[in-house]
């Protein structure tokens, strides 16, 4: 049986090197899944924003820029307490660059990794077809953990600024 993937509706905008290679990386990601596993639940289509607005609304928030953040360690790490935080991208660069369609004009031929695990290569361009049109109840994403080694990467690395809290890279230990 031959099994088909999932891939957006648009597929002319599609290069078919970049179809092969999300077909690739699905099969990879979930080899025992068919098309329709990948949408069965239509995770995509849901409206979380009502689903969960019911839900108690009693986490306590503090912004990186606060007074309260200074002791966010041994406050909320430590006492594993769950909290959300504002401000920690106001004032990145990268809030105002980091936009698809200048990624797409800058870096839309470069190689991108699409499966961290089996290392798949596809171009940005490829990748974003799919990220604009998919609705996989557990879509593909990008890992790539030489993203700012890259020559012409290398100065995104800048344009953003990882708070001091999270300063250890736990995602490196994967």
């Amino acid at each position: 049986e031959k099994r088909m993937l999932s891939m957006p509706r648009n597929e002319e905008a599609w290069s078919a090197r970049g179809r092969r290679l999300l077909a690739l990386a699905k099969r990879h990601r979930r080899p025992t899944w068919r098309e329709q596993d990948w949408q069965a639940h239509a995770f995509a289509r849901l409206n979380l924003t009502s689903i969960f607005v019911c839900c108690m609304d009693n986490i306590e928030r503090v912004n990186v820029h606060d007074e309260k953040y200074t002791d966010f360690g041994q406050r909320y790490q430590k006492g594993s307490i769950p909290v959300l935080i504002s401000g920690a991208m106001s004032r990145w660069p990268a809030m105002e660059y980091w936009k698809l369609e200048t990624f797409a004009a800058d870096f839309g031929h470069q190689k991108i990794i699409c499966d961290h695990r089996f290392g798949i290569r596809m171009r940005f361009d490829d990748f974003r077809n799919y990220m604009e049109h998919q609705e996989d109840d557990t879509p593909l994403y990008l890992f790539d953990h030489a993203f700012g080694e890259y020559p012409s990467t290398r100065l995104l690395v800048d344009q953003y600024k990882v708070p001091d809290a999270f300063r250890d890279d736990l995602l490196a230990d994967l």
